[in-house]
């Protein structure tokens, strides 16, 4: 450590001695999140005083990866334990198994359950942060009024503003696994960077790019609440999923590049207002009088756009193993080790002295899906398959629990995890495709936790437009033959919602529930315009089958169109109903269909609206994606 940086009164060696009695006192942290707490003070004086990267080796040193106390345990059960540890501090040994046999073995009923971290039980802790990584030059952050000038890393906080100096470079990982880089001379607000505290998977960031030029990768955003925003000038670009953007703020106007995948847009001035989405292979260029929508020009020999597509690629390739990673150190034990009748008598213990019992449930449904996981990557299908079936079987129990009592289950712990594992598995997959079975059984799951058929519907259309984003990602990956089979899976069960869970919705929902699929419709034919995009490149390569399924899933949408407002009909027409499925793959008649149904059926304003947004992005021929409504 350079001691010529800290300006604060607590010496280095007062750090020091601090670290040395964190290790000392390893048995004895019964609460982490105190005792990162107190490490923090000391350090947090430094850290806005100097770079990261100096503290590096401190933060080595505090780091005590062999344990990871989970955040669920209980006040009552920390004093047990800690009562336990005083105990044997002070050196009782034989008189204690003695004169108090039955608190020994209840002792030892209770370290199985309380105190997982043994060393043949090791576990991985990861706390994602978001941070500033200076590749060059210098970097300025103002942070509550003063000016910190860094050359290495540093952590960022809401309310920061970032200036890259000329002729610097500085790239900010953000904690959701998002990317941003900054060109020389740019500035950049940070607004909003929020991750709820009991679902590390659902995350909201605001960013505004007040000038110069910046890359976004985001890669692996998949609940219902999560995005990524960037503002520039009066415009903001809200990426839901996953989307590569290039933004750049000119003197005049902003152009914004669509590099991959999609992103919602908003645009506001004095003189017009637009909303829609841009979709890969498109150009923006606003400004406060006009906007202006092309194809993207040839950027091959462009140095900023070539560093970046391959700082993605590099990004991706750390954030997949991170969680390959993780999956692995949290199988600790398998079937086959010798040690694993110990990990089951553990859940067992947990189980029965657990004060949260949906909570250690589902620890343990992630364990059995940890170890599916790796049965997976050994080719050992067989064996995966019955840990996922235990998963599944678990999380059922989950759900049920408060039936009999007549209660609702608090199903959150079960949500988090889920979404968590979602957000695992959509950067895995396309490395993975075995994979796929512990996705469905995900799904599964999820649904399962849905409390009404309005959410169970909309859970599944929503699971079936991720399998349609992984297309594009077993593409680019390589993988034609898995792309397939996801996209058949995704017609199929679409299909299935719209022909059959829809009309298990109340008619009270059912406007709803039908809008929110047209919404999802829009945006998935956007992806189906960019997967035949991608298959025209790959012409020669990938089978024609691949091609023909992807026309037979935006022919069966006008299909899929119809059959929802027929629905929504006061008095359901089954004759109706069968005729479009009989004349499903006769796009003219569907056509002619919906064009009656427009102005016969009772539609509000939003359906009306979103079905014509569809009819937009279904009969454009053009390459470039994009959707604009005033």
């Amino acid at each position: 450590m350079d001691k010529r940086k800290i300006d604060n009164s607590d010496s280095a060696w007062e750090l020091v001695k601090l670290i040395d009695e964190l290790n000392f006192k390893k048995l004895e942290i019964m609460d982490e999140a105190k005792t990162k707490k107190s490490i923090w003070a000391k350090i947090e004086p430094h850290v806005r005083a100097t770079a990261c990267g100096d503290l590096k080796t401190v933060a080595e040193q505090v780091a005590v990866t062999e344990f990871s106390i989970s955040p669920a345990m209980k006040a009552k059960i920390k004093e047990m334990v800690m009562d336990y540890v005083e105990s044997v501090n002070v050196g009782v040994r034989v008189p204690f198994f003695k004169r108090f046999a039955i608190a020994g073995v209840l002792m030892v009923f209770a370290f199985f359950a309380l105190y997982p971290k043994m060393p043949f039980f090791p576990s991985a802790s990861a706390e994602k942060i978001t941070y500033v990584e200076v590749e060059q030059g210098n970097v300025e952050i103002t942070r509550d009024g003063k000016v910190h000038t860094i050359t290495d890393d540093m952590l960022i906080e809401e309310g920061d503003v970032m200036k890259v100096a000329d002729g610097a470079l500085a790239q900010v990982y953000f904690f959701d696994d998002s990317r941003m880089a900054f060109a020389p001379g740019s500035e950049v607000s940070f607004g909003k960077l929020y991750m709820d505290e009991n679902n590390g998977a659902l995350t909201q960031v605001e960013v505004e790019l007040l000038s110069g030029k910046a890359w976004v990768q985001v890669i692996n955003l998949t609940g219902d609440s999560d995005y990524f925003s960037i503002t520039a000038s009066n415009g903001t670009f809200i990426i839901d999923r996953a989307a590569d953007l290039n933004i750049e703020v000119l003197p005049a106007s902003v152009a914004v590049y669509a590099v991959e995948y999609l992103a919602d847009f908003e645009i506001s001035s004095d003189v017009y207002y637009r909303e829609g989405m841009l979709g890969e292979g498109a150009k923006l260029v606003y400004s406060g009088d006009d906007l202006i929508i092309e194809e993207l020009p040839d950027m091959t020999d462009d140095v900023w756009w070539n560093y970046n597509l391959i700082k993605d690629e590099e990004h991706l390739d750390a954030v997949t193993n991170y969680y390959i990673t993780q999956s692995a150190e949290n199988v600790h034990l398998r079937s086959a080790d010798p040690l694993y009748t110990f990990k089951k008598f553990q859940e067992t213990v947990e189980k029965v002295v657990s004060f949260d019992s949906s909570e250690n449930s589902m620890q343990v449904a992630g364990s059995r899906l940890a170890e599916a996981e790796q049965l997976i990557s050994e080719g050992s299908s067989e064996e995966a398959q019955a840990k996922i079936t235990e998963y599944l079987n678990i999380v059922e129990e989950v759900v049920e629990s408060g039936t009999g009592a007549g209660e609702e289950v608090d199903l959150s712990v079960v949500e988090a995890q889920i979404d968590e594992i979602t957000k695992a598995l959509s950067v895995k997959v396309s490395d993975n495709s075995g994979l796929v079975a512990i996705q469905d059984a995900v799904n599964q799951a999820e649904e399962s936790v849905s409390q009404t058929e309005t959410e169970k519907s909309l859970v599944k259309v929503d699971n079936a437009s991720n399998k349609l984003s992984t297309v594009l990602d077993l593409l680019d990956a390589g993988s034609y033959e898995d792309a397939l089979s996801y996209l058949k899976s995704y017609q199929e069960e679409v299909y299935t919602v719209v022909t059959e869970d829809v009309s298990q919705v109340s008619s009270e929902e059912r406007a709803y529930v039908v809008s929110e699929i047209l919404s999802k419709k829009v945006s998935d034919l956007h992806l189906l315009k960019i997967i035949a995009g991608k298959l025209d490149d790959l012409s020669g390569v990938v089978d024609a089958e691949l091609q023909a399924q992807v026309t037979d899933i935006k022919e069966q949408s006008l299909f899929e169109i119809n059959t929802m407002v027929v629905s929504l009909k006061e008095r359901a027409i089954d004759t109706i109903s069968d005729f479009l499925a009989q004349v499903q793959a006769d796009e003219g008649v569907q056509i002619q269909v919906l064009s009656n149904l427009k102005k016969t059926v009772p539609l509000d304003f939003d359906i009306i609206q979103k079905i014509n947004d569809i009819e937009e992005v279904y009969f454009e021929e053009g390459s470039v994606v994009f959707l604009v409504n005033e």
